[in-house]
């Protein structure tokens, strides 16, 4: 407020020695000369009071400027002092709150951070445990399986040298159909090692026993062959793709099969002690199935009167051959049958009479019944009657003027 008053006095004090000047300036023009010199005096004079007034307002204003700036800047000093004081104790305020929380922090992470360890420490262990009990379960697995293949191709080598000698792998095949026989016929329709042909020593695996005249057999020779080396050459050519390997090996498969057949109709056909034709047993269906593609079956039946087979046709046909069987015993069954009921219809005749003579004994004794039933129960009746009546009690008679009136 000071300050403005004292700035407000100079502004005056300029605004009258203008006004001064101007005075001056106008009474110079009007020419009174005379008179000039004493005003200019005077207003020199007021000048330099004005100007002394001016200079010591501005001294005044600048101690007074000074006092109060030395005023001002004591205050912002203590002013800036009591902020920093007040800034530095909030600063260690928040600093220690900071530190709390840190600590508090520090400490909940901790928590945590053990919580956490040790659950995933337990996840861990569990999960651990149970990849290790599946992986020992299939170790486990694994090697039993290994353990198996091991004596799975012991086997195999076994039956591979087992298969190697030829009387070995006829011993097989031999095996085979006899279970294949077995299991479809009846002992009493098929013969092991029969001497089919007259005059020869040779005998055939198996032969079934046929209907004949004169209730002899006509036999069905049956005998088992298995070309394995032969057939094992053609099984590698073709895992080589060696054609020209495996057109020899089909030729030496074709003649080795023809050889058999062959052999099968020298030593076991004797029509009429057999049939027209023989079977021949091939105990893989693969093996069939080669023969079928080199065009086999038909020229064995019509050269060598032989039919190849394999485990399933030849099912099929000890199953159609059992049917037949079963046809046949029927047939004999029914004369039995015929023979039988005629006997049954003598006796039943006779049996008839002796009903007859029953049914009259019957009506007689019936007779004899009704007789004893009607005459003798009536007898009986009529006599039990009398002695019913002689042994009635006698009863009493009382007036009407005897009974007491309650």
């Amino acid at each position: 407020m000071e300050i403005l008053l004292t700035v407000i006095s100079i502004v005056l004090s300029s605004l009258c020695l203008v006004a001064l000047v101007f005075l001056v300036l106008a009474m110079r023009k009007k020419g009174k000369a005379g008179s000039g010199n004493a005003d200019v005096l005077v207003l020199k004079e007021s000048l330099d009071k004005t100007q002394e007034l001016v200079r010591q307002s501005l001294l005044s204003f600048q101690e007074t400027t000074s006092l109060k700036l030395e005023h001002l800047e004591k205050e912002e000093r203590l002013s800036l002092e009591n902020a920093e004081k007040t800034l530095r104790d909030n600063l260690q305020a928040l600093d220690s709150a900071m530190q709390e929380l840190r600590k508090t922090q520090e400490d909940k992470l901790t928590e945590i951070r053990a919580m956490v360890d040790e659950k995933l420490q337990k996840a861990l262990d569990e999960r651990l445990a149970a990849s290790f009990k599946s992986v020992s379960e299939q170790l486990s697995g694994v090697y039993k399986a290994v353990g198996e293949m091991t004596r799975i191709g012991q086997d195999v080598s076994s039956l591979k040298n087992v298969l190697t000698n030829v009387k070995t792998r006829g011993i097989l095949g031999e095996i085979q159909l006899g279970n294949i026989l077995k299991d479809i016929l009846t002992p009493e329709q098929y013969e092991c090692n029969v001497p089919t042909k007259r005059n020869s020593r040779d005998v055939v695996e198996f032969a079934i026993r046929l209907p004949g005249k004169e209730e002899k057999p006509v036999y069905l020779p049956i005998d088992s062959k298995f070309p394995l080396s032969p057939y094992e050459a053609l099984l590698s050519a073709r895992e080589e793709g060696d054609k020209e390997r495996i057109e020899a090996c089909q030729k030496q498969l074709r003649i080795r099969l023809f050889s058999f057949a062959k052999d099968i109709q020298e030593k076991y056909l004797d029509v009429p002690n057999t049939t027209d034709f023989a079977v021949l047993f091939l105990p893989m269906e693969s093996l069939y199935e080669e023969a079928l593609s080199l065009d086999l079956l038909a020229e064995c039946q019509q050269k060598c009167h032989v039919v190849l087979s394999g485990p399933s046709t030849l099912s099929a046909f000890l199953n159609a051959l059992s049917m037949g069987f079963k046809t046949i015993a029927i047939e004999r069954k029914t004369s039995e049958v015929y023979a039988l009921l005629g006997r049954v219809k003598q006796e039943f005749g006779k049996f008839a009479e002796v009903l007859s003579s029953a049914l009259k004994s019957l009506d007689q004794t019936r007779n004899r019944l009704e007789d004893l039933i009607g005459v003798r129960t009536r007898m009986i009746e009529s006599s039990l009657r009398a002695i019913a009546l002689d042994n009635t009690p006698k009863t009493e008679t009382h007036n009407a003027t005897d009974i007491p009136v309650e």
